[in-house]
């Protein structure tokens, strides 16, 4: 589903993949599916094979951890940068291949291929994906003139072929899992010289590589009409990645004859069928990049991809590459929370030719540094050069092309410009993206988007976590020249901005059930108090309630009024933004705190917390994995969020916003000054009922604990009582007076799961930042805080993975449809009892199956139903839950 981030990269979304393996752990995207299935770990760069040939390439086929090449009589497997992981001979002619559930569909052909009088021999052979063994072979007669290539889709295998001379259509045979026949396709194509070598389904197209002199890309939809016929090579491999992106092989020979292999990123064209994208070389492919002087591997705190750092004078880097135009990217800058950007000068020459200088703190992180470039080979010098006491050079990857190429240029500002980082940028072509990537130099504001095709139909689609999302206009690209768009402002979202509220707020939530009463503060000074108002967005579904209040005079002091609310019987469960509209005296306006009140049908007894720490939140990128952390915390619904040593409170607020439940958050030794804006006190107690109470401690304790005693003392009478805290050693004195029963932290030393003091309390703290806990209670005490069954280990999720949970809809959520389903998919060893569903069906009244209704609500405008359940998941399975009107 959007990852990695080598940021030439060309994505769809976010997808993220499973393991980190060089590039691949760069990028993050939404990927297609294709006669190889579901992919999630997108390729960066162009793959060699390891090894050469005596027979050439016949087809490729991709999985998440492997590529996998049949050269004839070799069947190879190697990782995702080419490196051979197994090989095994087999019998010529082994032809294209697909994967599908673990294993690999070769076609084969043991007769005379391409004969007129159909004496091919014609056959599938299956073999292990993992092992290369040989598991079954299915004879194929129907493929009349031989098998040369297959693919998958929905079920079925179809296999093409040869074509004699003269017959001007082509043929695709289908069949079962159970290779049982089951239809003849006609492709109006024309002739092509022995039909169809290579095929593969992407992007709800077929793409279908033939030989010939030129040789031809055939294209179809689903059902075989033919959509257009190209001149390009896809003849020895074609497999589709992500949306918008496919690989064509090539197999090129050496001065001995043998046959190589490789992998080159295409896109579709609508003139050209698929066109290359330029080529990504990272700084520290040492093969590919000659270091001179000294140069270190960086990455800042979880950044999207590494680089190189120097801060030596002279020290340079020099590349050679083919093509008529390059740019550099400049390496992952500093933030303004940490330490200096780079301040230092680069010197770059093409071809030992003149020197052009850059200042890195006064440009966007691409620059293009030479184009309309002679065709052939040609070398780019990049030194590094001091000045006074301004130094520091990062270099993350190199670009190039041999097509005609532009950019994009504009800067980015944004309301709390201070606690912008950097953002994400998406280029879209048509419907079509052409570029997905991290810009801004924090410095400055400055972007750009270099390498990209002409053409007269662009837009620009701008987005940073708790910011509104921007929409260009079209523009046009040109080549060998830069576009510059107008500057970008970014406005904050509500569901990140506190307005004119003290309290209930972000990280000092009112938790109540309906019918229950909290206090609110806020800047109404001495306005009239027209409205209190509770909401709630569903999807397309607003669920909102104007609530009783009363205005507490004696409360009341300068510019701060306060109410004391009353919520409505009939008020559903859920999240919900408080308003207060004001008017009078100048004062006309609206008082919001988005996410601070939260509506519960009853108080837990044994409590569930989600937890997680010191995820070093500092940008765009960062955000990003925390999104989909919040998914998943929004299937498994625990009664709380647990977050621990935060940075940039800005990023955070965004990405946090889609929690369905409260969260808790405290700010540590990384964190970006002004958090309080967002979040308030770094001191507060949270109340779930009269038995739970939630100290969110964001001190070190050596300032003391004397706050700390004293909002615990004030719940003499709640049994569970939880501290979430920036460092773990709590006064030992205090857990145990208190009686605290967990203090979940992300920073300190010794055991990360243990029990301590009397009480006893258990200490739940950050093993890493690539993880998250579910703990439950169970009678006051905490019963499980760790993953399948470990003494201390958190549930794993890299950052480089997409969700071992997940959650597909069978029609779109958006209350079009009144039966609709939804599955749970469970990559963890753990089962997850009591995970929700929300649906947002027509009004009406609904039942579930597969699951137990939670409640349901009607949504303002009496159009939509919202439709909550609960269901078990298994571990490593699936649930299925439908609903439908009674």
């Amino acid at each position: 589903m959007q990852f990695i981030n080598n940021h030439w990269s060309f994505e769809s979304g976010r997808n993220f993949s499973r393991s980190g393996l060089g590039l691949f752990s760069l990028l993050l995207m939404f990927v297609g599916t294709s006669c190889f299935g579901q992919v999630n770990k997108p390729i960066l760069q162009d793959v060699v094979c390891e090894g050469h040939y005596t027979r050439h390439l016949q087809g490729v086929c991709i999985d998440d951890d492997a590529i996998y090449w049949s050269f004839t009589t070799s069947l190879i497997k190697t990782h995702q940068l080419g490196k051979i992981l197994k090989q095994i001979e087999v019998p010529t002619h082994h032809g294209d291949l697909c994967h599908h559930k673990g294993r690999l569909y070769v076609a084969v052909n043991l007769g005379v291929f391409n004969d007129p009088k159909g004496n091919a021999s014609s056959w599938v052979y299956v073999y292990d994906a993992d092992t290369l063994e040989l598991l079954s072979k299915h004879a194929t007669p129907e493929v009349f003139f031989g098998a040369g290539g297959m693919g998958f889709r929905n079920g079925r295998f179809y296999v093409i072929g040869g074509l004699p001379d003269g017959v001007e259509e082509n043929y695709v045979y289908e069949y079962d899992e159970e290779f049982k026949f089951i239809k003849k396709h006609v492709i109006k194509s024309g002739w092509t010289f022995l039909g169809i070598q290579t095929a593969t389904f992407h992007d709800g197209f077929w793409w279908f590589g033939c030989y010939g002199t030129p040789k031809i890309l055939l294209k179809t939809d689903a059902a075989f009409k033919m959509i257009g016929r190209y001149e390009l090579d896809c003849s020895l491999g074609v497999v589709g990645i992500a949306k918008d992106q496919l690989l064509i092989a090539k197999g090129p020979r050496t001065k001995e004859g043998r046959h190589l292999g490789s992998l080159h990123r295409v896109r579709p064209d609508a003139k050209k069928g698929l066109v290359f994208l330029p080529k990504t070389v990272s700084a520290r492919d040492s093969n590919q990049v000659e270091k001179i002087g000294s140069w270190r591997s960086d990455q800042f705190r979880f950044a999207a991809s590494s680089h190189l750092f120097t801060e030596e004078d002279k020290a340079a880097l020099k590349y050679e590459f083919n093509g008529t135009g390059i740019a550099v990217r400049l390496g992952g800058h500093k933030t303004p929370a940490y330490g200096r950007p780079t301040l230092g000068t680069i010197a770059v020459s093409i071809d030992d030719g003149p020197t052009r200088t850059l200042k890195p703190r006064a440009v966007a992180l691409e620059v293009v540094l030479a184009d309309q470039l002679e065709p052939g080979p040609h070398s780019v010098r990049i030194e590094h050069r001091t000045g006074g006491n301004l130094s520091g050079c990062r270099i993350e990857s190199f670009h190039s092309w041999n097509d005609p190429r532009g950019e994009v240029q504009f800067s980015v500002t944004a309301e709390n410009n201070g606690f912008l980082t950097d953002c994400r940028a998406i280029v879209r072509s048509g419907a079509t993206i052409v570029r997905n990537t991290l810009v801004r130099n924090w410095l400055t504001g400055q972007c750009a988007i270099t390498g990209l095709p002409p053409g007269e139909d662009f837009t620009l689609e701008v987005q940073a976590a708790g910011w509104q999302t921007y929409h260009s206009e079209v523009f046009s690209i040109e080549a060998s020249s830069a576009t510059e768009l107008p500057a970008i402002y970014l406005q904050r979202t509500d569901a990140s901005t506190v307005r004119q509220f003290r309290f209930p707020r972000i990280n000092q939530p009112a938790i109540r059930k309906p019918g229950e009463s909290f206090r609110a503060r806020f800047l109404g000074h001495d306005a009239t108090i027209e409205e209190v108002r509770l909401t709630r967005q569903i999807g397309p579904a607003m669920i909102s309630r104007v609530v009783e209040f009363q205005d507490i005079k004696e409360a009341a002091y300068y510019y701060d009024r306060e109410v004391n609310v009353t919520l409505p019987d009939n008020i559903p469960p859920g999240v919900y933004d408080l308003s207060v509209a004001i008017k009078g005296k100048g004062r006309d306006g609206i008082c919001r705190s988005p996410r601070s009140v939260h509506v519960v049908s009853a108080y837990p007894t044994d409590p569930v917390f989600f937890s997680f720490g010191h995820l070093d939140t500092s940008g765009q990128f960062q955000a990003e994995y925390l999104e989909r952390l919040v998914e998943v915390a929004n299937i498994l619904a625990p009664d709380m969020v647990l977050c621990s040593t935060a940075a940039n409170p800005a990023y955070l607020s965004g990405a946090l916003s889609g929690l369905k439940m409260p969260y808790v958050i405290n700010f540590g030794n990384h964190q970006v000054p002004g958090h309080e804006a967002w979040f308030g006190d770094s001191v507060g107690l949270i109340d779930y009922g009269p038995n739970i109470s939630i100290l969110n401690f964001g001190h070190a304790w050596h300032v003391g604990a004397s706050q700390a005693d004293a909002l615990l003392s004030s719940r003499p009478d709640a049994e569970i009582k939880v501290i979430n805290t920036f460092e773990p050693n709590a006064p030992l004195e205090l857990l145990d007076r208190l009686q605290v029963r967990m203090i979940h932290d992300a920073h300190g030393p010794g055991e990360r799961v243990q029990s301590i003091g009397k009480t006893p309390t258990q200490r739940i703290g950050k093993i890493n930042s690539s993880s998250f806990r579910i703990i439950r209670f169970q009678d006051n005490q905490v019963v499980s805080c760790t993953y399948n069954g470990h003494k201390n280990e958190p549930i794993p999720f890299a950052r480089n993975e997409s969700a071992p949970l997940s959650l597909a809809y069978v029609n779109p959520n958006d209350g079009s449809h009144a039966k609709n389903s939804a599955t749970i998919t469970n990559n963890f060893l753990d089962a997850f009892p009591r995970a929700r569903v929300t649906f947002v069906m027509p009004a009406g009244n609904y039942h579930a199956t597969g699951g137990q209704l939670e409640w349901q609500a009607t949504s303002d405008d009496g159009r939509f139903q919202i439709v909550s359940v609960q269901t078990d998941i298994p571990e490593n399975g699936s649930a299925e839950v439908t609903v439908e009107v009674e």
